[in-house]
């Protein structure tokens, strides 16, 4: 490995990427269904932080409704979003704060569950962290705009 680089380990992952039987799940193999368990939370938790506002009534929201509800501006392209990942005063900074959006909704479309849609091959534990640090990036970047 060259000067400056790093590995990643799976104890650097954000702590809600492996939270519950994601971890258990990875290690036993179970590598598609550890991914998709670890997006599933990331979903909840936007659904969580949207609360019922964003389906107008009780309970918590389909998750692209809350993404939508927290990330998107308010009143069009002129406003500014319930939570943003910066301070979305600059053209660089909304084209930032959009492309974060669009990571999360890919995420979100993105993971399937394994136990209902056939795919044509399985991912190895590689493809499953590489998948799981998009996932953890996430968390941090919901972190610091959440001020957790």
């Amino acid at each position: 490995m060259a000067e400056g680089e790093a590995d990643l380990a799976l104890d650097d992952l954000h702590p809600l990427a492996l939270q519950g039987r994601m971890r258990p799940l990875l290690e036993a193999g179970f590598h598609d269904l550890a991914v998709w368990e670890a997006s599933n939370y990331l979903a909840e938790r936007i659904r969580d932080l949207a609360g019922g506002s964003a389906s107008g009534g009780p309970g918590r929201p389909p998750a692209m409704a809350a993404i939508a509800h927290l990330f998107d501006p308010i009143n069009g392209r002129s406003g500014r979003p319930r939570l943003a990942f910066n301070r979305y005063a600059t053209e660089n900074e909304i084209g930032e704060h959009r492309g974060t959006v669009e990571i999360i909704r890919g995420v979100v479309r993105g993971t399937r569950n394994p136990l209902s849609h056939t795919r044509q091959r399985r991912w190895s534990r590689v493809e499953a962290l590489e998948r799981l640090a998009i996932v953890s990036a996430m968390h941090r970047e919901i972190d610091q705009a959440a001020g957790a």
